[in-house]
């Protein structure tokens, strides 16, 4: 039997973009990322040699507001399934694409290195009906879109680093010690070669992080996470925006926010939950019942307990001691009272007994000219 072993980053990203400079909220960034390439120019000269000239530029990246959205194929699943009724309210709706790095490739900014954070570009928003109206069909808009009202209703926009991650099925760590020194160089390689193998190995997945209610019609929506690409969505100018990483739902530092309360889609499907079968509703039904009084004590016999320890042989106590459990019923008394003086002979004869190996190993230890004391084998050593 071959045990599945999977592997959890918590971000991804490929090619030119990994080399932005920017951090997140950089407010210097307006609408795209920039990176600065050198091309090298090789030119023969009449003379004979060749001169070579080196000219750095700099260049944008795509980044959200050039989205105006997503191809469906690039969805592999999602969880509900699109119109499931019965669905888990403890279990927290996702959404699964192909590509490993698809929620980070156009973040306009570098990741958090120490941290390794960094946010998605989009967003998975699960609302309730009332919670929402569906936008009006408005000619020459890009994305179909909703009206949100209150934006409370959006994850917080600086957690949201913890709502995605790259899935793989397979292990990426060698040891121990890579799987808790969360070095990101260690295991890219790996990455790299496990999806040469197959490329199916990995995909990304978006959480949405609302805690569901049984029995409760929800809508789920693929939103653009930044301000650039929710007005690139409803047709607006992107430029607008504050900065290249200011949140789709955040007011702005000065200056009115467009259509504010409007946000596109870039998917989106409808599920309602359950109210029984789950975890959760199995817990509830637990009823209390009453325990049986001998649960959590025991009496014990040491009329003649051996090993040369004198025995309980009081008249009221005769010769048994009541031994009281870890668990016991609640409000249950105290089974462990002795009714007769604290020590009981009975007691410091049974404690010198148990720290016996203790002493052979402080009066006797490796120093000693009689060797240590092995306390789990009992022997010398």
């Amino acid at each position: 039997m071959t045990l599945s072993n999977y592997s959890f980053l918590p971000w991804l990203r490929q090619g030119i973009a990994n080399h932005i400079k920017s951090g997140d909220n950089d407010q210097s960034v307006k609408l795209r990322a920039e990176v600065q390439v050198d091309l090298q120019l090789n030119a023969e000269k009449l003379e004979g040699g060749v001169q070579t000239e080196t000219i750095p530029k700099k260049i944008q990246l795509y980044g959200p507001g050039d989205i105006v959205g997503i191809e469906g194929r690039a969805i592999i699943r999602t969880d509900p399934r699109n119109w499931i009724t019965n669905y888990e309210p403890n279990y927290l709706p996702s959404i699964e694409f192909y590509d490993e790095d698809f929620p980070w490739r156009y973040t306009p900014a570098m990741p958090d290195g120490a941290k390794h954070r960094l946010r998605p570009w989009l967003t998975l928003v699960v609302l309730k009906e009332g919670e929402f109206e569906d936008g009006a069909n408005i000619k020459d808009r890009p994305l179909a879109y909703i009206n949100v009202e209150d934006a409370a209703r959006f994850p917080p926009a600086d957690l949201l680093w913890a709502w995605a991650h790259v899935h793989v099925n397979r292990s990426l760590t060698a040891n121990d010690q890579e799987m808790t020194s969360n070095d990101m160089n260690a295991v890219l390689p790996r990455l790299t070669n496990t999806l040469r193998g197959n490329p199916d190995f990995a995909y990304s997945r978006l959480i949405s992080p609302r805690h569901l209610e049984p029995n409760v019609p929800y809508h789920a929506f693929v939103v653009p996470t930044f301000e650039s690409g929710r007005l690139a969505g409803l047709g607006l100018d992107p430029d607008a925006a504050p900065y290249a990483t200011h949140s789709a739902w955040a007011a702005y530092p000065s200056g009115t926010r467009a259509e504010p309360q409007s946000y596109p889609i870039y998917y989106r499907w409808y599920f309602r939950t359950g109210d029984i079968g789950d975890f959760e509703y199995l817990v509830r039904l637990l009823e209390a019942k009453p325990v049986n009084p001998k649960v959590g004590n025991r009496d014990m016999d040491v009329l003649f307990p051996g090993a040369n320890l004198p025995p309980i042989d009081d008249e009221d106590l005769g010769g048994v001691l009541k031994l009281g459990g870890a668990l016991r019923p609640p409000d249950s008394p105290d089974y462990d009272d002795w009714d007769d003086p604290i020590p009981h002979p009975f007691q410091t004869s049974l404690a010198k007994l148990v720290n016996l190996a203790d002493e052979y190993t402080e009066k006797n230890g490796p120093g000693s000219p009689h060797g240590g004391w092995n306390r789990a084998a009992g022997s010398s050593r």
